[in-house]
């Protein structure tokens, strides 16, 4: 796919590392969810500063639990000063805690993106540590009550015979609509592993066998974020999603029209990873006009076409490329493009 000039319209802060959960299918796992990373207020400002004068008027706020953040608030007030939305990506847990969530509602971000990582008391115990599933179910509904909160799961190894409990959990906890995303690679140690990734051809034929089903539990309002090639599903399927208006896909590495910082002030290709930083504020960048300048320039721009790179020549007839791109580039680095890849018939 040919990789375009920058055009910053949205930012990703990654204030911190360190989380509540313990999803093993998550990224943050292979950061050892380090508890004192945390992006200082000052870097988080000086960042901000830049990305608006860049143009960005949107960023959204993730982790690791970006709730869990101590500066929150105080950047949310930031945010409002210089007419920045925020937005938060949050496993909605702390919105549970009466304490937190009075604090919260004195600067709250201006929405809220939920992630239900499971459908049952039984495996949210697996995760979850010390956090209480009915605290978690209370900050759930709270977020979505207030927000309007949209909600979305990963479609793992760990939720492949149980997607439609999470699906009804979501409607208990007040949701109207649900988005299904793929669990991809994950980094550690600076090796990748599909430990928790359902097989891509699986994949599509287990979501096509449920979708009916999980269409009636939503009340018709599923979303496919769809980070697998296209042509593992059938053409029907596709098109119908496309009709309605019911999929998402290629990201922000190939649209490249937004960035991700993490708490250090470098920039990332994508969260999963967080051990390759491209760039880093004060020595690639100090100010909007060096920051774009940096992220169009030739050795960043070949770093994208690398990773973008169409994966098999079947791409190059295939009318779905444009919106596919071959899929999440993270696929092929547990997976070979010859044993997915196809031509459509």
């Amino acid at each position: 796919m040919t990789t375009t000039p920058v055009s910053l319209q949205v930012a990703w802060l990654n204030v911190n590392h360190v989380c509540n959960f313990r999803c093993p299918w998550c990224y943050a796992a292979g950061t050892n969810y380090v508890p004192d990373d945390d992006m200082s207020i000052e870097t988080a400002k000086r960042i901000s500063s830049i990305l608006y004068e860049a143009g960005v008027r949107s960023f959204t706020i993730i982790g690791g639990e970006p709730s869990l953040w101590p500066h929150l608030m105080e950047f949310n007030d930031v945010c409002r000063e210089l007419g920045v939305e925020t937005g938060l990506v949050t496993n909605g847990s702390r919105f549970g805690s009466d304490k937190f969530w009075k604090a919260y509602l004195r600067s709250p971000c201006d929405n809220v993106g939920l992630s239900i990582k499971v459908g049952t008391i039984e495996q949210f115990k697996s995760i979850a540590g010390k956090v209480s599933f009915n605290t978690t179910k209370k900050g759930l509904a709270r977020a979505i009550a207030y927000h309007n909160a949209g909600v979305s799961t990963v479609y793992s190894t760990f939720v492949e015979n149980s997607l439609l409990d999470v699906a009804r959990f979501a409607r208990q906890c007040g949701s109207t609509d649900l988005k299904l995303e793929f669990c991809s690679a994950v980094f550690n140690n600076g090796k990748a592993s599909s430990s928790y990734m359902v097989g891509h051809q699986m994949l599509a034929d287990n979501i096509i066998r449920d979708y009916p089903e999980l269409m009636d539990i939503m009340g018709g309002k599923v979303t496919i974020d769809m980070s697998t090639p296209f042509c593992l599903w059938p053409e029907d399927f596709l098109q119908e999603l496309v009709d309605e208006g019911r999929i998402t896909s290629v990201c922000n590495v190939y649209k490249r029209t937004g960035v991700i910082i993490d708490g250090e002030g470098r920039i990332m290709v994508c969260n999963g990873l967080f051990d390759y930083p491209i760039g880093q504020v004060d020595q690639d960048f100090d100010d909007a006009a060096t920051l774009i300048a940096f992220l169009n320039s030739h050795e960043v721009t070949d770093y994208y076409q690398q990773l973008t790179r169409m994966p098999s020549p079947f791409c190059a007839e295939c009318k779905w490329y444009s919106a596919c791109g071959g899929g999440c580039p993270l696929n092929w680095a547990v997976n070979r493009p010859e044993d997915i890849v196809r031509p459509r018939k």
